[in-house]
């Protein structure tokens, strides 16, 4: 039921329509230029010819594009096609890349916040010139420019920052049962369900983790914020009902709320700190 309901909230459910473009489409860009990479399922069983509509509602990013687009046949740029009709085969992903050069390098968090706040919006259209699939890319991965060969998606410093909230979760239990006169449980003494639905939760919640690191700027803390809710809740009722006498929920429910405060505040002042 856990697992269902987290797979639920932090992924989403979509109903596929003909042609959906799938959690891979992503803007991408080395900050002098735009490329739209999408990824586009055909769930029909015929192929359909289809044209790609690019729209930027935000002014200062469109005064930023230079010339007009390119479109490649795959993730990696390759292959520059003319045409304006595209082939998207039947019963599988499509792939192409939409890309635009830049008049000159720009700031990165003013890009990261355009693309954050809808500016791409990407449709999908037959080649009557019906709406096969409509959306604004919010998926957002951003290179360094002055080294080319390093990734600035902050995975790195989310494992930083992962590692000092858990030292810092770690010295706070002890503060907390010092204060409230709770003692430490040992491991041995814990029941068997409790120590297996414990083991079985932090590492769905790991996964999970991991995974919202590929979210979009907008929703990467909140999904964070909605995980923190989720296992606090957990934490709390499992800790009720197998260890109500030792209070042990006290102590849990405090350390959660500390840690959703710290999540709060660190979305409030730095929401692309990890980009």
């Amino acid at each position: 039921m856990w697992l269902i309901l987290l797979l639920s909230l932090l992924a989403g459910c979509e109903d596929d329509g003909p042609v959906t473009l799938t959690d891979e489409t992503q803007v991408i860009t080395w900050l002098d230029d735009l490329s739209i990479r999408l990824s586009i399922e055909n769930n029909t069983d015929s192929s359909i010819l289809s044209e790609f509509e690019v729209d930027i509602h935000e002014e200062w990013l469109e005064s930023q594009i230079d010339g007009e687009r390119k479109v490649y046949y795959d993730f990696k740029g390759n292959g520059e096609l003319e045409k304006n009709v595209f082939r998207l085969d039947h019963r599988s992903e499509n792939y192409y890349t939409i890309s635009y050069d830049l008049k000159k390098q720009v700031d990165k968090y003013e890009f990261i916040e355009a693309v954050d706040h809808g500016a791409v919006e990407v449709t999908i259209r037959s080649e009557d010139g019906d709406v096969l699939a409509n959306e604004k890319v919010r998926n957002l991965h951003v290179y360094d420019f002055d080294s080319r060969t390093n990734s600035s998606n902050g995975f790195g410093l989310l494992v930083f920052i992962l590692l000092v909230m858990g030292l810092g979760g770690y010295f706070l239990d002890k503060a907390i049962r010092k204060w409230m006169g709770i003692p430490n449980i040992d491991r041995e003494d814990l029941p068997k369900t409790y120590k297996r639905l414990n083991l079985g939760f932090n590492l769905l919640t790991s996964i999970i983790t991991f995974m919202i690191t590929f979210s979009s700027p907008s929703d990467f803390w909140f999904k964070i914020k909605l995980l923190i809710l989720i296992y606090l809740a957990f934490q709390v009722i499992i800790d009720l009902y197998f260890l109500r006498e030792t209070k042990e929920y006290r102590v849990t429910l405090i350390t959660g709320l500390v840690l959703m405060l710290v999540a709060v505040t660190l979305s409030e002042f730095f929401p692309y700190m990890l980009y």
